[in-house]
């Protein structure tokens, strides 16, 4: 998990990396899937810090997948993975392990095989966040401040990281390797913000110094941030995209959320996510991740405490409201986010490949019937075995 990531480098050896927001996300599927943290906007997503990966494949043959065959101390002359696996109906080769890797970064967890380990980069990094709070409770301000974010973020420095998980407030982080990186940063951000706000906006804005790390560990921190048991989640995500990034889609986007968030309440959040930064460095196709050039990750989380005593029926009922409005919304946006796996494209009627995977998934359907050809790893958001036009 993220929080035992998080114990072993930076708190005890002053390293870090990409990872998830929460303590208890799991790092293979991050990884796999994508992997958006505090850090991708300055190292790019979690699956560009992987540099090789150990998998098992479903006739049992063990094969290390990477760009860089020569990086592994665990390959023997011919380029296999050293092994006392009796079946090898796979067969391993340079063009076979360079496809794996290129689909493990990206497609999500469990289409191909079982990835057992994964080398992984980290960087040097202080155990320091920097936090500045803006609460703009009129949803045109907060459409306008997104809107301008999105259009300067080519300009914005990748330790900078902005999400949107509140009504009416935006959090804008600052990250760093070291100490240097913090000098002026405060600075920095509440130019941004004035930046970026309406001018004659009302707004609220709160700045604070905190361990990164408290983020995971501290009692305190982790209170605020906890919710109550469950009793079913869901959500509706999809990427904007630069064409789309203007104010008068965020002026929807914004008054769409603000009622929806508004009728469902407490059950349903906003959740906004600026990407880019190091995210971009990398074409669409270098990894089976597609939606490189998004500006942002737009969506909403929808949770249903398991302490309601009619929980199911509610958490049915606000499903639908929520899937009566969100067209209204996704029609602006591109595709969706794998590790964010939504319910309302879990129909026959809807190509759930597509929207996850665009232009990549024909390579992917090849790689799944290569090295799964029977089809052993299924679930209902998968790989197909084939496409559908």
């Amino acid at each position: 998990m993220v929080r035992d990531f998080i114990h072993e480098l930076l708190v005890r050896h002053g390293y870090a990396g990409v990872t998830g927001y929460c303590g208890t996300v799991a790092e293979g599927g991050f990884i796999l899937g994508g992997g958006i943290g505090i850090q991708s906007r300055l190292y790019g997503l979690g699956l560009d810090s992987a540099i090789g990966m150990r998998v098992v494949l479903a006739d049992g043959s063990v094969h290390y997948a990477s760009d860089s065959l020569s990086s592994s101390s665990n390959l023997d002359s011919d380029g296999a993975v050293k092994t006392t696996t009796a079946s090898t109906h796979i067969s391993s080769s340079p063009t076979l392990h360079k496809n794996l890797f290129w689909a493990l970064r990206g497609a999500g967890g469990g289409n191909f095989g079982v990835v057992t380990e994964i080398d992984y980069v980290v960087h040097k990094a202080e155990d320091r966040l920097l936090f500045l709070s803006i609460v703009l409770p009129e949803p045109g301000d907060m459409a306008v401040f997104l809107y301008r974010l999105g259009k300067a973020e080519s300009t914005l420095p990748g330790n900078l990281v902005v999400m949107h998980d509140q009504i009416d407030t935006v959090n804008l982080m600052w990250s760093g390797a070291d100490e240097d990186v913090f000098v002026g940063a405060a600075d920095f951000l509440i130019d941004l913000g004035n930046r970026f706000i309406p001018q004659n906006a009302s707004r609220t804005i709160r700045q604070k110094d905190v361990a990164w790390s408290d983020l995971y560990f501290s009692p305190k921190i982790m209170a605020l941030r906890a919710s109550p048991p469950t009793w079913g989640a869901s959500c509706w995500y999809g990427f904007m995209m630069p064409e789309n990034n203007t104010e008068a889609i965020w002026r929807e986007i914004i008054h769409l959320i603000k009622e929806g968030t508004k009728s469902s309440a407490p059950y349903l959040l906003p959740d906004i996510e600026l990407w880019g930064g190091a995210i971009h460095d990398k074409l669409w196709n270098e990894t089976s991740f597609p939606y490189r050039d998004a500006v942002f990750n737009v969506g909403v989380l929808l949770t249903v405490p398991s302490t309601l005593t009619d929980a199911e029926t509610l958490f049915q009922q606000e499903v639908q409201k929520v899937n009566a409005w969100w067209p209204r919304i996704s029609q602006y946006l591109t595709g969706s986010y794998v590790n964010y796996p939504m319910n309302s494209i879990q129909h026959k009627h809807v190509d759930h490949a597509r929207i996850y995977w665009g232009e990549n998934l024909e390579r992917l359907v090849q790689i799944k019937n290569q090295v799964d050809p029977l089809g052993a790893f299924n679930f209902p958001l998968e790989v197909p075995m084939e496409l559908e036009y």
